[in-house]
């Protein structure tokens, strides 16, 4: 056998056996390191004991003192409770004596002063519940006293000794710890030494690394993750076919440049200091990062070797624009069902008022009819004419005034739950055709001026025929008696907006009903007939259409309510518009 080959066997060998050697030192240091820890464990569990016995035993004293000095029950409850702890104790301790712990007759004699200094304690709450007198005279006596200073002492010199035990067992795991440490470290440094010897004899053996090198090459070419060899000075010294087409380089660009001169941007991103922490630490690290140079995301894994790091890197950016697209999909789905719920929430709630007080407001027609009918009917053929004409007209009346309510709820039910399909309106055109068809409306019962170009607004020509009816409706019948109703539409454009006007000359709104004109059931008089519901079934139309609406007004002047819906505008923006609301 060749001496070149003996060499490395006899360093092998070497080497194992003083590994071999170094486990064995290794675990009989830890055995013992484990049982002086044990033992400290156990010292301080003596001596947190025999602590907690002493305080316990104060504490049945203090709870005596107490009870002496007042002569309440209540204090004695500290002294049952410290009585109860204390035999508890005194058993831990015991058990201590017997194990070895603590020397037995040391034990015995602290158990001795603990029952005469109890008895002491007992006979003097005994003597105080019969003669207050003698149980003082006992307490002075000094013998309780006595006891105590015996017990203190003799639990003193137990704990004494205990922490001189606690204190040799620290110094001795102390020292074992610090061997094991220092043989680690001797056999480390011995073994690195060794394989850093046999990685050069290794690199001696060209022709096997050439064979080693061209196989690994193929390998790392047939991944699709690209990869690049840094060394300790930042400098690159391999860069895989695959990672420069990540890169969008040619790797002869790149290898041997520093890393930061030849990819600058990496420098300035968050990458950096992922970088050197993975240097530094000897810790892999792993990121995501995004290059604007490149317009690319990248997911990294950075691995410490003996000659730098080895970063690994693939592309991930359509992975990226995939969550993005996830993610913005999820936030819209999470907006629209939150808006959504908020408004099925306010129609439930707008629904449960409306349906309590129109059933409130419909029982007052019904005890009107009820009442006068009751009335009829109590008078029977003794009623003059004058007299049944009377009470059935007041029914008559009732009968009307329920129809209007049933009218006005169907009305308002079918604006808040059906839908509202919406489409460019001409305003003027759907106005004139009112004021064709609605016999109240007539020339002859009202003046009614529709200024020229009103622009084209986005809504429902139903829901827009509803609201102007009302409005239209209120400025004909709220009039002075005598005066011809005077009304006049016009309109505002303004920021992609347009304001529609309806301006009477009628008897004005009280100052007073202002603020809640647009509520249910809110009526500034009582002189006409009406329900309250008209001007909500307005403003809950218009906010369906996305508009809003609103009212100037001067008691004895007139008001000038206004509508506000976006302007259709161009064919192409209403289309998109329209588009806009059915998504």
């Amino acid at each position: 056998m060749k001496q070149s080959d003996q060499l490395p066997r006899f360093l092998f060998s070497a080497a194992a056996t003083l590994l071999v050697v170094t486990l064995v030192f290794t675990y009989l240091v830890g055995w013992y390191v484990v049982r002086w820890t044990r033992s400290m464990s156990t010292e301080r569990n003596v001596i947190q004991h025999l602590m907690r016995l002493s305080s316990t035993l104060a504490d049945a004293e203090t709870g005596q003192r107490g009870y002496l000095l007042t002569g309440k029950d209540q204090y004695l409850e500290p002294y049952r409770d410290a009585v109860r702890r204390l035999h508890a104790e005194m058993e831990t301790v015991d058990g201590f004596g017997r194990d070895g712990e603590l020397p037995a007759k040391d034990v015995a004699t602290l158990n001795e002063h603990i029952i005469s200094k109890m008895t002491e304690l007992e006979q003097t709450i005994a003597l105080y519940r019969t003669n207050a007198a003698a149980a003082t005279v006992l307490v002075q006596s000094g013998r309780g006293k006595s006891e105590m200073d015996q017990i203190r002492h003799v639990t003193a010199m137990l704990i004494d000794r205990e922490e001189i035990d606690y204190l040799h067992m620290m110094r001795l795991s102390s020292r074992g710890t610090f061997a094991r440490t220092a043989t680690f470290l001797l056999t480390g440094g011995i073994n690195l030494a060794f394989l850093a010897w046999v990685y050069r004899r290794l690199g001696t053996e060209s022709r096997d690394r050439r064979v080693a090198a061209q196989k690994l090459q193929n390998t790392i070419d047939s991944i699709s993750d690209g990869l690049m060899i840094v060394d300790h000075k930042w400098n690159i010294t391999y860069l895989s076919k695959q990672g420069a087409r990540i890169l969008h380089a040619q790797d002869s660009q790149l290898v041997n440049k520093n890393l930061w001169d030849a990819l600058p941007q990496a420098r300035e991103r968050k990458s950096c200091p992922h970088f050197e922490e993975a240097m530094q630490k000897k810790e892999p690290r792993h990121f995501e990062e995004y290059y604007s140079s490149t317009d690319q995301w990248l997911e990294v894994h950075c691995y410490p070797s003996p000659e730098g790091l080895s970063v690994y890197f693939h592309d991930i950016t359509e992975r990226k624009l995939a969550e993005q697209v996830l993610a913005q999909s999820k936030e819209d789905l999470e907006k629209l069902v939150a808006e959504r719920t908020a408004k099925l929430q306010e129609l439930v709630g707008e629904l449960e008022h409306f349906s309590y007080t129109i059933t409130h407001d419909m029982r007052s027609p019904l005890r009107a009819m009820s009442g006068f009918a009751e009335m009829l009917e109590d008078l029977g053929a003794t009623s003059t004419e004058e007299q049944r004409k009377h009470f059935l007209s007041r029914i008559s009346a009732a009968a009307r005034r329920m129809d209007l309510l049933i009218t006005d709820a169907l009305n308002y039910n079918r604006a808040v739950r059906e839908e509202l399909p919406q489409e460019s309106v001409d305003i003027g055109a759907l106005v004139r055709g009112m004021i064709d068809t609605y016999p109240e409306f007539q020339p002859s019962k009202a003046r009614i001026t529709i200024a020229d170009n009103i622009p084209r607004v986005i809504g429902n020509e139903a829901g827009l025929t509803q609201c102007f009816s009302n409005l239209l409706g209120n400025a004909v019948k709220f009039v002075q008696p005598g005066n011809e109703p005077r009304i006049t539409i016009r309109s505002e454009p303004k920021d992609g907006w347009v304001r529609i006007w309806v301006e009477d000359e009628g008897i004005g709104i009280p100052p007073t009903v202002m603020p809640k004109v647009f509520d249910m059931f809110t009526r500034g008089q009582t002189t006409h007939d009406g329900t309250g519901i008209g001007l909500a079934l307005v403003r809950k139309v218009v906010s369906r259409m996305g508009g809003r609406v609103g009212v100037e007004s001067e008691q004895g002047k007139g008001s000038r309510f206004w509508i506000e819906l976006r302007s259709a505008g161009s064919t192409a923006t209403a289309q998109r518009t329209l588009a806009a609301h059915s998504s």
